[in-house]
């Protein structure tokens, strides 16, 4: 799963925000690393709206287009959350792996293609 994806769901959860909107603050907000295309953006609010998972709000024809979660995006949310956590507990275990694999092989630790055993 893309951190794109859990990332729309989220901003749109804690406010109404339009698609522009949501590049600027998937970054600011450290969710993302780069700043999305708009053009992936819309893809991803297109099929969570064909989901029901979110809905359009128009205020009139010449607003910019504002996101709200649905209950059935709510829902969802919530599952994509447990879904990260579940990942989050896998990769800290990994990373705890290496720290202690760091410090048995100091080639490892010096980026030497060396042997340990030399």
């Amino acid at each position: 799963m893309s951190n794109l994806r859990p990332t729309i769901l989220l901003l749109i959860a804690d406010k109404r925000i339009h698609g522009f909107q949501l590049t600027d603050k998937a970054t600011t907000k450290g969710y993302l690393k780069e700043t999305p295309e708009l053009a992936r953006v819309y893809r991803q609010i297109k099929k969570y709206t064909d989901n029901g998972w979110i809905e359009c709000i128009a205020p009139d024809d010449k607003s910019a287009k504002y996101y709200k979660l649905t209950p059935e995006g709510e829902k969802y949310l919530e599952k994509v959350m447990e879904h990260i956590a579940d990942q989050r507990k896998c990769l800290d275990n990994m990373l705890a792996k290496h720290e202690e694999i760091k410090k048995r092989l100091p080639a490892i630790n010096t980026g030497s293609c060396e042997s340990p055993d030399k």
